[in-house]
Order: C-alpha cells, then sequence, then structure tokens
C-alpha cells in the first residue's frame, strides 16, 4: 500500500490538509506531530493524529468510544491457562473461571484490576498463523490493548521459519497499529519440542525480531518471558516453574506476571473503583467495608466449615476503617461468606454482575495453593454453559497444584456473568486452601 507524505509548509506555517483536519479535531498539536513533518505519513499507522493509543475506532456512525484500559490476550495454551473471562466460554459445569496459573490473572491481580480483561483468545495448540486468523474478531471488540505470546506450536508442529513466524506477527501487529490498539507481547521460551539445531534458531531469531520492535514499532511493547522462565542452560522451563517443563503452574505464572507488571505499571494509570463507603447505593453487597466485630468476625459475615481464626485489624495504609483478618492452618476449604437475597434488590434475570474485593497478604509462615474470590447464584434452574452460575477469580485450575507463590496485596475481581434463570440469592466467598494470614476489606458485587 503507497504511503503518503505528510507536509509542512514553513512559509505559511500550514501542515497538509489531512493533518491540518485532524488537529482541528483535537486529536494532536502541532507541535506534536512535530515542527518540520515530511516524515511518510507520521509513522502512516494513524500517527498523523497523535498517539495511536488515543485514536477511537471509526464505525458505521461515527467514532466508537473506547475504554483506554481495556484489552484482549491472543495466544496458545500458554495464555489459555489464564482461563475464561467472558460469557461464551463458561465451561458446561456452569462456571467462568480465571486460572492461578495464569500470568495475565495473576498480573492483574497485582496491577489492583486497573484493566479491563474483554475476552481471553489463547486456544491451545494454536500456531501463529491461527493467531492471525483470530486477531480480527479480538479486535472487534475495541480493546485498548492486546496482550499476547506465543511462537513455540509454529515451531515445534509445523516446523515454520522464523521469517513466515515474523510475517505473520508483523500483520498481527500491523492490524493493531491500524486500530490504534497498544501491544504487549511476550518473548516465548522453548520446550522438549523444540529439538534440533534449526528449531532452535528459529525461536531464538523470533525473539531477537521482537525485542528489536519495541524500540521501533510505535505502541509497541516487549515482555521478556523467556528470560524470566528459561533454564540457563537449556532455554526450558525448570519444572519448579512448570511440571510439565513446557506450561507455567502457578510459580511461573507469577514470575510471568511480574514480568508484564514491570511494563503495564508504568503505562496504566492506577484506579482502583472499589467500596469506599457501606451506604454506597451502586454496591449490592451488606457489609463490604467489614465494620463490626462478634468474636473477631465483621457484622453479617459467616466463616466456612474451618478452623481458622478470625480477628479484626485496624488499617495501617492511611485509608479509613478495618481489615477482616483470617489465619489459616493446612486448611482445605475455609471461606468467607456473605449472601443476598435477590428480591431485596432491584437485581433481575440477566442483570450481569460482578464481585470484587481488596486483600493484602503476610510473608510469615505463607505455604498455599488457593485464594479465590467466588460469586454465585443460588437457586433456579441448573447450571449450564448457556446459565453460567459460578464466577471465580484466581481459582486453582490443577488437579496437583503447586504452591502459590504469595501475593502481598492486590485486588480480586470476578468475571461478570448474567443473574442465572429462577436465582434467588448471590453469595459471596472468598476461599483459602493451605496456610497462612490474610485480610480483606472494600468488598463489593456490583453491576457490570
Amino acid at each position: 500500500m503507497a504511503r503518503k507524505l505528510v507536509s509542512f509548509d514553513e512559509a505559511t506555517g500550514k501542515l497538509s490538509p489531512d493533518v491540518e483536519t485532524a488537529l482541528g479535531n483535537g486529536f494532536a498539536t502541532k507541535g506534536e506531530v512535530g515542527s518540520k513533518l515530511d516524515q511518510t505519513a507520521v509513522d502512516a499507522r494513524v500517527r498523523a493524529v497523535g498517539d495511536a493509543t488515543y485514536a477511537p475506532v471509526l464505525g458505521a456512525t461515527g467514532y466508537a468510544p473506547r475504554d483506554l484500559a481495556s484489552f484482549v490476550t491472543l495466544g496458545d495454551s500458554r495464555t489459555q491457562r489464564n482461563g475464561a473471562v467472558s460469557n461464551d466460554a463458561a465451561s458446561a459445569s456452569g462456571t467462568i473461571a480465571k486460572d492461578n496459573r495464569g500470568y495475565v490473572t495473576q498480573a492483574m491481580v497485582m496491577l489492583r484490576q486497573r484493566m479491563r480483561w474483554l475476552k481471553n483468545g489463547g486456544v491451545g495448540g494454536d500456531t501463529v498463523a491461527q493467531m492471525l486468523a483470530r486477531t480480527d474478531d479480538l479486535l472487534a471488540l475495541n480493546p485498548g490493548w492486546l496482550i499476547g505470546m506465543g511462537c513455540i506450536n509454529s515451531i515445534n508442529n509445523d516446523g515454520s521459519t522464523s521469517a513466515t513466524i515474523i510475517g505473520q506477527l508483523t500483520q498481527i501487529f500491523d492490524k493493531c497499529a491500524a486500530k490504534g490498539v497498544r501491544v504487549v507481547w511476550g518473548t516465548d521460551w522453548i520446550s522438549g519440542g523444540t529439538n534440533t539445531t534449526d528449531k532452535k534458531k528459529a525461536a531464538a531469531e523470533v525473539n531477537n525480531w521482537l525485542r528489536q520492535q519495541a524500540t521501533r514499532r510505535p505502541n509497541f511493547y516487549l515482555a521478556e518471558y523467556a528470560a524470566v522462565m528459561g533454564d540457563t542452560e537449556t532455554g526450558i522451563i525448570p519444572a519448579s516453574l512448570g511440571q510439565d517443563l513446557l506450561h507455567q503452574d502457578e510459580p511461573g505464572a507469577y514470575r510471568m506476571a511480574q514480568e508484564l507488571v514491570r511494563v503495564l505499571d508504568p503505562l496504566v494509570p492506577r484506579s482502583d473503583r472499589l467500596l469506599t463507603y457501606n451506604g454506597d447505593p451502586t454496591n449490592y453487597l451488606p457489609n463490604g467495608m467489614f465494620t463490626g466485630n462478634t468474636s473477631g468476625l465483621a457484622t453479617g459475615w459467616s466463616k466456612g466449615s474451618s478452623t481458622a481464626t478470625v480477628s479484626k485489624v485496624a488499617r495501617t495504609d492511611g485509608l479509613p476503617g478495618e481489615w477482616q483478618q483470617v489465619s489459616c492452618t493446612n486448611e482445605t476449604v475455609t471461606s468467607m461468606t456473605r449472601q443476598v437475597v435477590l428480591s431485596s434488590t432491584d437485581l433481575t434475570e440477566g442483570v450481569p454482575v460482578f464481585a470484587e474485593l481488596e486483600f493484602e497478604t503476610d510473608e510469615a509462615g505463607w505455604n498455599a495453593t488457593e485464594m479465590t474470590l467466588q460469586l454465585q447464584t443460588i437457586g433456579g434452574n441448573s447450571a449450564s454453559s448457556s446459565n453460567p452460575k459460578v464466577v471465580n477469580d484466581m481459582v486453582q485450575g490443577a488437579t496437583t497444584p503447586q504452591a502459590l507463590p504469595r501475593i502481598a496485596s492486590g485486588i480480586l475481581r470476578t468475571p461478570a456473568f448474567p443473574i442465572s434463570i429462577g436465582a434467588t440469592h448471590l453469595q459471596f466467598s472468598v476461599r483459602f486452601k493451605g496456610t497462612g494470614v490474610y485480610r480483606v476489606s472494600r468488598a463489593r458485587i456490583a453491576r457490570a
């Protein structure tokens, strides 16, 4: 496709008509575009109207508003391990769950859920060609970001060359640029199937090309997963990070999440959006601030059938109120629970809702495999993929889990789901397995 030149007339002080129109629409200033614009299309991908991140998507009826902190994920089984975030991905048992083996799942907890996850486009076994084929559908959701990784199936299973993979990745990234979508893409570690010199060379060449894009492609950011995951001798992840030496488990996801947070933290402004007082009319969870004290338990809350010890603890972070503290030893099913009678609210069948809360943990004695936030409906029709009744954040996905590294503090937020058919109650639960001390506060159930 031909690239159009953008010119600047020093005598008149005017830009070419296209850029003057863009400036008039408020998308950029002349200083932002540059004092001498004779570069090709100011990067040709929307740069003529300023930072592509903030260029809205043009629809049939005009510019569609965009949540700049929204995102989709794209990749293979390593990204699929993040779990499900949307109704169309509900399991046959009616569950929509973000998995604690997911690197994006853990990163969003650490980032205090400042971004809105629209869809997980990770598919097990996918090659880069298959990812490319699904890119347009993901971008049609109008995200602000695309977060992804993956080329190992193209190399190990298809024997694709680095040139072929780079060509396909280029198309993915160009599609994002054309839509004004920022990209975070990760380097990929090799596995036992990367068993020839040619395959290892292809993987290295793709990773090196990705590293170059971070300084050559606007609105492209690199996550160095290969560097933080691979063994220093073999490049394959050790069993301590992924038991099958191919996919990340909980510890591997934690390490990847730290790398993703390193990239995103300075780019996305913090915005907790948490409950600040119990009388908030947009909150449907009674006593989400955990006020009151009955034998160490906040008013109206119940403790699951466990031997966990509960207590109220003053906050020391400058915010008013108290923490609800829970101390667990070798617990298998401890939970903090509160129910909501739907008939006492204006929530009706089909209304989408989600749950969230703030937490912090203690380092001493931490040895847990799960800390999950769950929201479920009770009563009514049986659960199914078309009638989901349970949503989770950070659920234990592995049958034989590894220890879950401690996240010092963060926000858990479930996917949204519609009030199920015939439901009578909503139940909010914090579930914990293992040993450790955690504190929770500022919990709520809200309309999505």
